[in-house]
């Protein structure tokens, strides 16, 4: 579903999803529900946003510049509703919101670049990205709180060699 705002403040867009996901999760059929940035297998290419990033303690060449990393946001449950086991950590939980600690999982091909041979969670990672202050996410260090596996979540179809 696209984002609905029409004059609604980003709270009342929060319940509209909650509300959304609490009512389809009791659809006869339905185990699983979650919500996201975008939606795998449909979105990729149009919503491939990355941002630059630096991670406490992560291994780094000299003078690099901070790496990218594609964001996206997604509810509690997500990677269990497609099927993405935690590696490392812990899911997002509903008490993850404004107000709460900032947290954030990242993908194992990450973690092994930046924490070779050890663990990425409880780390800190913050946006470095000059956009942010202008598209209003929080530049405030996130705790790693999970590595999830690497999901092409563009593809649907494996392209043949």
């Amino acid at each position: 579903m696209p984002v609905m705002t029409d004059g609604r403040t980003p709270e009342q867009v929060r319940n509209f999803y909650r509300d959304v996901q609490r009512r389809v999760s009791t659809l006869p059929g339905v185990a699983h529900v979650a919500s996201g940035f975008s939606v795998p297998w449909r979105d990729g290419r149009a919503l491939n946003i990355s941002f630059t990033f630096s991670v406490e303690g992560a291994r780094r060449e000299n003078s690099q510049d901070d790496p990218r990393a594609r964001f996206r946001s997604v509810s509690p449950g997500f990677f269990e509703t497609l099927g993405v086991p935690i590696l490392e950590g812990r899911d997002f939980r509903e008490s993850d919101k404004d107000g709460a600690e900032r947290v954030v999982i990242i993908s194992q091909s990450v973690a092994q670049k930046l924490f070779p041979g050890r663990t990425a969670v409880d780390r800190h990672l913050q946006w470095t990205d000059g956009v942010m202050k202008f598209i209003g996410i929080s530049i405030e260090p996130r705790r790693i709180v999970a590595v999830v596996p690497d999901v092409d979540d563009e593809t649907l179809f494996r392209r043949r060699p």
